[in-house]
């Protein structure tokens, strides 16, 4: 009896290992689209995979994958690359909306990655920059001399100041603004283009101060008078 069944386990066993053997697991692929379509595909060391629609299987998938995810990032002109990592589970499909770049999901994103004390000095600076932008000085002026008070040290905030008294016509109040900023950062090329800019001006206004000028004629000049041809010995008068 126990033979039997001992044979009945082994016959068992037999029939597991060879079903086993010949058991294949279903193929996974991966359909990508993004919208707008024509996304370029890569993997993580930056392989083109292809563009979207695209459906990702076989050997490709298993390259592009580990540790059953795939990890790909969605790149098209004119919008904001997309990076995924997504989980395999067979027949998987994934739809990704791209984020057009423009100068307010600029400045969203911007923001978003600096701290909170960041995003003041940030907004306050683009917030001067537009007060300059529509012309008006007295309001800049003051916007950047509060920023100052917290920020005494950034050369951006003499460069504003700078700025604003040259649209006054306060040049040399200007120029010193602009060596102030210069102190803080003589590298900074707005600066140096600055003080460039006043010198050449500078130069350009010593020329003029000394350039002849065309004399005009003078009222209480008298006549000339010229002598007729033959020689009459006498002379007309010219003028009225």
């Amino acid at each position: 009896m126990v033979k039997k069944y001992r044979f009945l386990w082994i016959s068992l066993l037999f029939l597991g290992l060879n079903s086993c053997s010949t058991f294949t697991l279903p193929l996974q692929s991966v359909e990508l689209n993004s919208i707008p379509p024509g996304a370029s595909i890569y993997n993580e060391e930056g392989a083109l995979l292809g563009i979207t629609p695209i459906k990702i299987e076989g050997e490709v998938l298993a390259k592009a994958s580990k540790f059953n995810r795939l990890n790909v990032r969605l790149s098209r002109t004119g919008f904001y690359d997309s990076v995924l990592a997504l989980d395999l589970h067979g027949q998987d499909q994934h739809t990704t909306k791209l984020v057009a770049v423009s100068s307010t999901s600029f400045s969203e994103r911007l923001i978003k990655d600096f701290s909170k004390e960041a995003n003041l000095y940030t907004r306050t600076l683009l917030e001067i920059q537009g007060l300059l932008f529509v012309g008006r000085y007295d309001d800049a002026e003051k916007l950047t001399k509060d920023f100052q008070k917290n920020y005494p040290n950034i050369a951006a905030g003499y460069l504003f100041l700078s700025n604003i008294a040259d649209k006054k016509g306060n040049r040399e109040e200007a120029r010193s603004y602009l060596l102030r900023a210069k102190s803080l950062d003589e590298n900074d090329p707005v600066v140096n283009r600055g003080l460039a800019g006043q010198a050449s001006s500078v130069v350009e206004d010593e020329v003029t101060d000394v350039a002849p000028t065309k004399s005009k004629p003078n009222s209480d000049a008298k006549p000339k008078v010229k002598e007729p041809a033959g020689g009459s010995g006498f002379k007309i008068k010219e003028g009225k």
